[in-house]
């Protein structure tokens, strides 16, 4: 779609073929960008509304992704899943790191958003009353999972869309 300018001594690309690139490159930008990221809870058809990390890291103490409300934090992964590789009896655990700001006992509870199933806690004593504080959930299943950590009437909760891992 070249045309000659007045004169006809030099060559232009005149209006039509500039519509014709950028449809093309429209066109081109579908074929090879990335998706859009959603998360689609495995084994349903519900949008998992996941946690990202706050940022706000607890006292004296740095953590790569730190998730919590000035009582308590834990550390959440990039992008809102867990990708976790079954055990050999078919259970899925998940390790997860507290930080108490508040002497008391850590229990987590937790519940499937989109579908029905249980979570078991391991919390190991030894850890002291405050600060750090290892922990293990035992899912029922893959899927959109809300964990709730206390420690007396401190609480903090997030999301997470559990997957597993080949």
């Amino acid at each position: 779609m070249l045309r000659a300018r007045a004169g006809g001594e030099r060559w232009g690309i005149g209006p039509g073929a500039w519509r014709a690139a950028f449809l093309l490159g429209i066109v081109w930008y579908g074929a090879v960008a990335p998706p859009a990221v959603t998360i689609a809870a495995q084994e349903s058809s519900i949008t998992c509304p996941v946690t990202l990390a706050n940022m706000q890291q607890p006292p004296g103490d740095r953590w790569g992704r730190p998730h919590g409300n000035g009582v308590l934090w834990t550390e959440l992964t990039s992008t809102g899943q867990a990708l976790i590789k079954p055990e050999r009896d078919g259970s899925i655990r998940w390790k997860v790191p507290w930080w108490r700001r508040n002497a008391g006992t850590l229990e987590i509870a937790g519940r499937r958003l989109d579908a029905e199933g249980t979570l078991r806690a391991i919390v190991p004593r030894g850890y002291g009353k405050t600060g750090f504080q290892s922990s293990r959930v035992i899912f029922s299943s893959p899927g959109c999972w809300e964990i709730t950590g206390r420690v007396g009437q401190d609480r903090l909760s997030f999301v997470v869309d559990v997957r597993l891992k080949s």
